[in-house]
């Protein structure tokens, strides 16, 4: 389905609706069933979902970049059409931020495993797969490990050390 098919069917799907010039108010809202509260309703979990997500700080801090005065939700706005307050869950982070810090919780852990020789085939793939040249050591020792599997999952992570370092960007 394309962008236009999507906005003619949100666009009929709304058509029955008529513009709220008194809106119910937030927690109010979910009490009733028209199509006022309805939209209230909307409006209210779209509202919740900005403030949890924490977008009004990130376009305050775009416009302060800008040099723009520019206001996510109006105050005016917001003082006819109140929505209650709720903990803020935690900061945003990276997926490069939370590969790290997996990785730092993960790997001593991991190394033990080899270092016992627990689940080498598996542990090796896992460790492959987190390309870490510190560990090149460690692949060309098991490259060559009687067992099949063992040996096979340390060239795996020789290969993968060996593309991360001549395409780092191109590795997670």
């Amino acid at each position: 389905m394309g962008i236009l098919a999507v906005r003619d069917a949100i666009s009929e799907a709304f058509m029955d609706f008529t513009a709220v010039t008194d809106p119910i108010r937030c927690p109010d809202a979910f009490r009733y069933e028209s199509s006022d509260a309805l939209q209230a309703q909307a409006a209210c979990l779209l509202i919740l979902g900005i403030h949890l997500r924490r977008d009004v700080e990130a376009m305050r801090a775009r416009s302060d970049e800008d040099e723009i005065d520019s206001d996510v939700l109006p105050s005016d706005d917001m003082e006819q059409f109140p929505v209650p307050q709720v903990r803020r869950g935690p900061t945003r982070r990276s997926a490069s931020d939370l590969q790290s810090e997996l990785l730092q919780r993960s790997l001593p852990l991991l190394l033990d495993a080899v270092r016992k020789r627990e689940n080498l085939p598996l542990v090796l793939t896992i460790l492959a797969d987190i390309g870490d040249m510190r560990l090149e050591t460690l692949f060309r020792e098991f490259s060559t490990d009687e067992e099949a599997s063992v040996a096979q999952a340390a060239r795996q992570g020789l290969e993968t050390i060996r593309l991360r370092a001549h395409a780092p960007e191109a590795m997670p």
